[in-house]
């Protein structure tokens, strides 16, 4: 479950744009802490110098070490992250590679599946063969003793008419 979280934040997280550098961090922290000073450049009337001195007068303080340790903040969380994304994915691609040698063992096990499976096959064609021969030569023991019995029954018949006309002919005598 763990894994397929992960592949899904990572699906997310991995395809952005490159995040800005260290630079970069810090123009865009130092814009969003003194946002009055864009405020009051566009709002102001006049010239272009008159927005630019009413802006920078409304900025009473510049910052700049507490932007600067805020933009180090940022930059630490953002390596961490990247860090933690990088974790992930190693983590992501060992339980694929376990997947993967699992898939492998269970085709071994298919492959001696099937194997036991052509064998028992094998076997089972030459107990059919077996089978049948049994019951051919069943069938012509069958065949033979019921000629044997036909003949039996002849040889009574004929014992009978026999022992009927000795019969006859002792009382004739």
């Amino acid at each position: 479950m763990l894994t397929k979280l992960l592949k899904s934040f990572l699906a997310i997280v991995e395809n952005p744009k490159s995040l800005p550098s260290f630079i970069g961090l810090y123009l865009i922290t130092w814009l969003f802490w003194h946002n009055q000073l864009i405020a009051e450049f566009f709002n102001a009337q006049g010239t272009i110098t008159t927005r630019l001195s009413t802006a920078i007068a409304a900025v009473e303080n510049f910052h700049y070490l507490a932007v600067f340790w805020l933009t180090i903040l940022l930059f630490i969380l953002r390596i961490g992250f990247d860090a933690f994304i990088n974790t992930s994915r190693k983590y992501v691609d060992k339980k694929e590679q376990e997947n993967d040698q699992d898939g492998l063992e269970n085709d071994k096990d298919i492959e001696r599946l099937l194997a036991t499976l052509e064998e028992t096959r094998a076997q089972l064609k030459a107990s059919k063969a077996r089978e049948k021969q049994l019951k051919q030569s069943n069938n012509e023991n069958i065949n033979k003793l019921l000629k044997l019995q036909a003949e039996l029954d002849e040889v009574n018949a004929d014992k009978q008419l026999l022992m009927q006309s000795n019969q006859k002919s002792q009382s004739h005598l």
